[in-house]
């Protein structure tokens, strides 16, 4: 979430005139870029730039200065890995959908980067200006959902493409940084407590007759998410660009005057990196996921994606039988699962708390609090955070991934 140590305007100011250097008569206006809860990690704004006739929306993502800060949050590191993303990769990616699909690209536009220690910042399109808004819903509808699968679906035919069409560019993207974040900070962060924690809520609200085949399998399913996070560090064969943070928060909707959905843009890559394209998939349908009907449809959205997925990369020129079987999707997909389950544990929480309830985590490291502490925050009612964690343990029970 953002950390609200004010943006400095004279160094935004510096950014401003960098970006708009051959421009004349450039002005500025600074407000704020986003709220607690949004999901940035970072100082952010939102800035309206005016020059000669034109008007620029631009949103700023700046790492915090505060030295406790940066060692907590990992801000240089995570701004060093967004910062490459958007120099590097995103311009290959962006190339490729639009010489093939002739419409705009699936994220925002990128107009500058720095990587200067204590200066690091990204400088995107403001979406909000175009009517891109992040949704508070506690959960995707089957409209949503499919919009976004096919989404990511076309997001991952671009990176099978690159590696396809540029391998040895593909092989640095591969080696330049961690293949899993999260694990990295697995216990840095706390994040194994949350995770034991919050199953140990959820089975002291299990009945012991009628959820006793859930409480039989119950330290089987603990060992199990312990071991999907663990399964990140290895590369699969068949790999992809991934998001690897996929929540709600980092999805924007557009809308228009009839509430029909329009189109959406994936934000925030802080976290992206090479690897099997079964990690974004589960982590969209088991976090944003709430209802019975779409779980026991399961086949329906995973031959959607697939297919959506084979369809974007033979229009690209590739073979999707060779960049990625089907049986090798449908191998990898019982293999890391368990990788949705363990994400959604975490995430579900913060979706389904009202925005008010949302830790402040620059308080957390001023004041020396555990981290894991942010996580574990009580919610109006708790049976609801249960009750989702049940159904979609009783899922991974009755379709025999435990």
């Amino acid at each position: 979430m953002t950390l609200d140590t004010p943006p400095s305007e004279e160094f935004i100011k510096e950014v401003i005139f960098k970006i708009f250097q051959n421009k004349k008569n450039v002005s500025y206006k600074i407000e704020p870029g986003s709220n607690v809860g949004d999901g940035f990690l970072g100082i952010t704004a939102s800035i309206t730039v005016n020059f000669e006739d034109e008007i620029k929306h631009i949103f700023m993502k700046m790492a915090s200065k505060n030295n406790l800060m940066r060692e907590h949050m990992f801000q240089r590191d995570l701004f060093q890995r967004e910062s490459y993303f958007y120099s590097k990769v995103l311009f290959i990616m962006k190339n490729l959908y639009e010489d093939c699909f002739k419409k705009e690209f699936l994220l925002p536009d990128c107009y500058y980067t720095c990587n200067e220690d204590f200066k690091e910042c990204i400088v995107l399109e403001n979406l909000s200006q175009r009517n891109y808004n992040l949704i508070k819903s506690k959960c995707f509808d089957k409209n949503q959902l499919l919009t976004v699968l096919h989404t990511y679906s076309q997001l991952h035919a671009c990176g099978f493409m690159i590696k396809l069409k540029n391998p040895d560019e593909f092989e640095d993207f591969s080696k330049k940084f961690e293949r899993n974040y999260f694990k990295k900070h697995f216990d840095k962060f706390g994040l194994s407590k949350v995770t034991m924690k919050s199953l140990d809520i959820l089975k002291k609200s299990l009945n012991p007759h009628q959820d006793e085949i859930l409480l039989n399998k119950f330290d089987e399913i603990k060992n199990l998410v312990i071991q999907a996070v663990n399964g990140l560090l290895v590369q699969e064969n068949y790999s992809t660009i991934i998001h690897q943070d996929c929540w709600r928060n980092n999805i924007m909707f557009k809308y228009d005057d009839n509430k029909i959905l329009q189109d959406i843009k994936l934000i925030d890559f802080q976290m992206w990196c090479v690897n099997t394209p079964i990690f974004d998939v589960a982590a969209l349908i088991y976090t944003n996921t709430a209802s019975k009907e779409i779980l026991d449809n399961l086949n329906y959205y995973l031959t959607f994606y697939y297919n959506s997925l084979s369809d974007s990369i033979l229009k690209m020129g590739g073979d999707p039988l060779i960049l990625y079987p089907k049986e090798i999707f449908n191998q990898q997909w019982k293999k890391h699962n368990f990788y949705g389950l363990w994400i959604a544990i975490a995430v579900v929480r913060g979706l389904l708390a009202p925005v008010e309830m949302l830790p402040n985590l620059v308080e957390y490291v001023k004041n020396n609090i555990p981290l894991e502490n942010s996580f574990m925050f009580d919610l109006p009612d708790e049976n609801e955070y249960c009750d989702r964690l049940k159904l979609l343990l009783y899922h991974f029970i009755e379709n025999k991934y435990v």
